[in-house]
């Protein structure tokens, strides 16, 4: 399992090719609602997206889930 994915949330992420993936990355973090109107398991499943990316796609992904993860607030001051 990659670095505490759910196994489920993982099978199913392998499913999407590159591209797919961040096609949805995109998506998530140019939506206009503020994540602070989120459901706890769309956060959830956005944190899973990012993670995954950067482990199964690292090169052509990261920036991608960096700017996600950057509207989820889940990075520190100094990235």
């Amino acid at each position: 399992m990659l670095n505490d994915l759910p196994l489920t949330t993982e099978a199913v992420l392998d499913l999407f090719n590159p591209t797919q993936l961040q096609e949805a990355l995109v998506y998530q973090t140019q939506l206009d609602e503020s994540v602070d109107d989120w459901e706890p398991r769309h956060l959830h499943a956005a944190e899973c997206l990012c993670l995954y990316a950067e482990l199964t796609h690292p090169k052509p992904l990261n920036k991608y889930a960096h700017a996600l993860r950057k509207k989820l607030n889940l990075l520190g001051d100094n990235e």
